[in-house]
């Protein structure tokens, strides 16, 4: 290799559903939302040292006889299984792969089989140290990263997805103070809410000028009630369509939110309602009350945004009847749209700690 010539690094989202054809790819071209977690890894990598290249599993497989210098894999858990199999088959090449994300995060001795080294944490703090000691021939098996303060995050790189999909996800904060059992990120991110310079969320959203949607895409916009207010009276003079996700009482008690988030531009909130016990969320530390659900669909609808909620099921006081009731309050409350997960123990959660012992 000539000795200014740039290494390759090859960056990697592993995904659960990476067996695609002409519907998946058109969707992944037009309406997918690519993970932030590359484009803030590639914000770390110098570029006048690096090509970086990104490749979403999603919809397209890595190129496995390309010459790369360095492989780093980024995974959740449900994408474990295809992250190992692709480190693997870029191991078997000789090239040296470096893995991060939630799972190697929560499981590195796990991940270690697969990978010369693992990123436990925030992987932009540790990216200089470890392309250091790569350069140098000195990868060490783990790197713990330090979470970035606030005022030292980096802009995530988004030219390096050749995609232009409508919608893209702008982080604004990092750390979640609830402490929800079942949640994997306050492991990664703790519970320590860093709010971003709205300055730089604003910078980030006129950098993705070409996109229809902006998903604000957070534990919850709305940790801190001024902070969120003080974000969409700088929103309003971009006309941007957001989405958001936010917390129940604070939205219950808190009508000026709302308010300006319409005026912002927002057309949805998705809200995290779980479950319709509140026995339940009194177990897995969940701070809201089951008895705000109706009042609160009804202000959001009041300033003409849509609700999205998600629920889960399996909770420990869910019998046979939580299926036909929960159907039964989504239909009442008009929902314009559901999701309803299984309530897994994910590695890195309290749940799966409490699960283990």
């Amino acid at each position: 290799m000539k000795v200014n010539q740039k290494k390759k690094i090859l960056l990697v989202n592993a995904h659960y559903l990476h067996r695609r054809g002409f519907i998946a790819k058109l969707m992944a071209k037009f309406l997918t939302n690519p993970l932030l977690t590359l484009p803030y890894v590639a914000s770390s990598i110098p570029e006048e040292k690096y090509d970086v290249i990104a490749v979403d599993d999603a919809y397209k497989d890595p190129d496995f006889d390309e010459e790369y210098d360095l492989v780093a894999i980024s995974t959740v858990t449900p994408a474990a299984p295809r992250a190992y199999q692709i480190a693997d088959r870029f191991r078997e090449s000789g090239k040296k792969v470096i893995m991060g994300g939630l799972h190697p995060s929560a499981l590195p001795f796990e991940a270690i089989q697969h990978a010369d080294s693992v990123v436990i944490g925030e992987a932009e703090s540790s990216m200089p140290k470890l392309l250091s000691d790569f350069e140098k021939g000195k990868l060490k098996r783990f790197y713990k990263s330090e979470r970035i303060e606030e005022n030292n995050i980096i802009l995530p790189r988004r030219d390096i997805y050749k995609i232009e999909p409508l919608a893209a996800a702008v982080q604004t904060s990092r750390g979640c103070p609830y402490g929800c059992k079942f949640c994997i990120l306050t492991s990664m991110h703790g519970r320590k809410y860093r709010p971003f310079p709205i300055d730089k969320i604003i910078e980030d959203i006129k950098r993705s000028k070409r996109k229809l949607i902006i998903m604000l895409h957070d534990a919850s916009l709305t940790i801190s009630p001024q902070y969120a207010k003080a974000l969409f009276r700088r929103l309003k003079p971009l006309k941007k369509k957001i989405i958001c996700y936010g917390s129940i009482p604070v939205l219950h008690r808190d009508e000026e939110i709302l308010k300006l988030a319409r005026e912002a531009g927002c057309v949805c909130w998705a809200l995290g309602f779980e479950t319709i016990k509140q026995s339940n969320l009194y177990h897995v530390k969940r701070g809201h009350k089951v008895d705000m659900y109706r009042d609160v669909v009804s202000k959001i609808r009041k300033y003409d945004m849509c609700v999205f909620g998600s629920f889960i099921f399996g909770f420990d006081d869910d019998d046979a009847s939580v299926f036909d009731c929960t159907l039964d309050m989504v239909n009442e409350w008009d929902l314009d749209g559901v999701e309803f997960n299984i309530l897994t123990p994910f590695p890195g959660t309290v749940l799966y700690k409490t699960l283990s012992a």
